[in-house]
């Protein structure tokens, strides 16, 4: 996760929005970014799809 600028109280509600930017039959790889207009943070990860 890359943090890009502070989330303090003054800031308000903040959102998460999911992307899957990849799925295959094995594994997903999912990007987020927080933000509430201004991006805050982003975060990315590769997943294990266990069936």
């Amino acid at each position: 996760m890359n943090f890009l600028r502070p989330v303090l109280s003054a800031t308000g509600e903040v959102y998460a929005e999911g992307t899957v930017l990849h799925a295959g039959k094995s594994q997903a790889v999912v990007e987020r970014a927080c933000s509430d207009g201004r991006l805050y943070a982003l975060a990315s990860t590769k997943c294990a799809i266990l069936r």
